[in-house]
């Protein structure tokens, strides 16, 4: 096994060096874990309450950096951090679209429909089943009329 290649030795490598090191290092078994960043949409308006709070509107695409805590965590949006409630947003799955309802539909949960209110944010795939998307909006989850919904 070869020593490690210190910072300082890395600096003195020429370009074809570096090159050469870095492919070896890349193709060795060796796994490097990578925590993935999530991306979730807010749900609801967030006004800040102290000073290290991340501001959210509805439909805002957020990027969480910290879960480590059930309640409340830490994101950004845009060029903003802060922390938010947790339950103020909803992940967004690959795949997966952000709609907006442009308005209200009572459904009918005998026939799998969820009701929803005008403005509110709902998630899912863009795959139609005669006139409805299957979507969620927080721990809600049924079919809503594509009629009802705005893609943002």
């Amino acid at each position: 096994m070869e020593p490690p290649v210190t910072d300082a030795l890395y600096l003195k490598m020429d370009k074809n060096t570096k090159l050469n090191y870095l492919n070896e290092q890349l193709s060795s078994s060796k796994r490097i874990e990578v925590h993935s960043i999530h991306t979730y949409v807010a749900l609801y308006k967030f006004l800040p309450q102290e000073k290290n709070d991340l501001e959210l509107l509805p439909g805002d695409r957020v990027q969480v950096i910290d879960d480590s805590n059930e309640d409340w965590w830490k994101g950004k949006c845009g060029d903003r951090v802060g922390f938010f409630p947790a339950n103020f947003v909803q992940r967004v799955r690959p795949g997966e679209r952000v709609w907006r309802v442009t308005q209200a539909f009572y459904g009918s949960r005998e026939k799998g429909q969820m009701t929803v209110k005008a403005s509110q944010i709902c998630v899912g795939k863009n795959e139609d089943s005669d006139g409805f998307l299957k979507l969620t909006s927080g721990k809600k989850r049924g079919l809503v009329p594509n009629e009802s919904l705005e893609e943002i």
